[in-house]
């Protein structure tokens, strides 16, 4: 996460890199929150601050970002950024249980867009969610991605497809793929 140095703002957000002091803000108890992780790529384990301060050592995303509501410093989530092969990211959110349905997942995912297409110069930038997870979708939607594909059941490798892809290799779910290309306009 070298390559990101400065803070960001949008609108009432701004953006840190993550550090440790946001493993015990909230980090660590939103990871073993099965309320927020049975949506996430994650492995659902019970987490410890070792875990996520190994995570955050050997993370090589272009941006993983604390995010923080302005108006009280409140720290609300993470958004990590991560390229994928050349020119392809892919983004992931993780809110806080008590600001979700806010719109932060919104305002996080088209800061997402905003990175990749204007500060990492990408061309794709590809996105998943769960079926059952239908807020994302419907942001997604809303600000310009399309449904690309539609995975049941899959036994994914993508470390097969994507040689920098951050997780386990190997994992099952039903997933809608999104995908959004930047404007030649």
């Amino acid at each position: 996460m070298k390559e990101f140095d400065s803070t960001l703002l949008y609108k009432d957000i701004y953006f840190l890199p993550v550090q440790d002091k946001n493993i015990y803000l909230g980090w660590l108890s939103w990871m073993n929150n099965p309320k927020l992780t049975k949506y996430l790529d994650s492995d659902t384990k019970q987490y410890t601050a070792e875990d996520l301060k190994k995570y955050l050592n050997t993370d090589a995303s272009k941006a993983f970002l604390a995010c923080y509501r302005v108006s009280d410093d409140m720290y609300l989530g993470n958004l990590r950024v991560h390229e994928l092969s050349s020119g392809i990211f892919s983004y992931g959110i993780l809110i806080g249980e008590k600001f979700q349905g806010l719109g932060y997942g919104t305002k996080l995912c088209k800061v997402a867009v905003n990175l990749v297409f204007k500060r990492f110069n990408g061309d794709l930038v590809v996105a998943s969610s769960k079926i059952e997870n239908q807020a994302p979708s419907a942001y997604k939607t809303n600000i310009g991605f399309c449904i690309a594909d539609t995975i049941f059941a899959a036994k994914w490798n993508l470390k097969k497809y994507f040689k920098n892809f951050p997780r386990d290799p190997i994992f099952y779910m039903d997933k809608l793929i999104f995908s959004k290309i930047k404007s030649k306009l």
